[in-house]
């Protein structure tokens, strides 16, 4: 189970209630630029036992080594520079697919659009 593998990956215990609410924290601004001193409040408005910016950038690793949270965005701008412009276009847009309610383009360029605007 991922929070097994969470605990797993770096050695050290992780607190699974942390974890979910850290999650959840994410979950909530996913595609937006939260620092993890916004998650952190985020997570001590939501009710759930608070994190320390320490702990929050621990879990945050640990989560990313098994693959359960990755930067989409971020992976996209990556790619893009990976093109090779010699060989095909560069591309015209960059999007991230979200189930949020609202489309927006961030600071950096990317699309962020919910499913729900995708039509047949």
């Amino acid at each position: 189970m991922w929070t097994e593998d969470v605990s797993r990956v770096d050695g050290i215990e992780k607190n699974p209630v942390r974890v979910r609410a850290l999650l959840r924290s994410l979950a909530r601004n996913i595609s937006t630029f939260a620092t993890n001193q916004t998650i952190r409040d985020d997570v001590a408005l939501g009710g759930d036992e608070s994190l320390s910016l320490p702990t929050i950038a621990q879990y945050l690793n640990a989560l990313r080594r098994i693959f359960v949270i990755e930067d989409a965005a971020g992976n996209l701008l990556i790619l893009k520079d990976k093109v090779d412009a010699d060989k095909m276009k560069a591309p015209s847009f960059l999007m991230v697919l979200t189930d949020t309610e609202a489309a927006y383009r961030r600071k950096d360029g990317v699309l962020i659009v919910p499913i729900g605007c995708l039509k047949d």
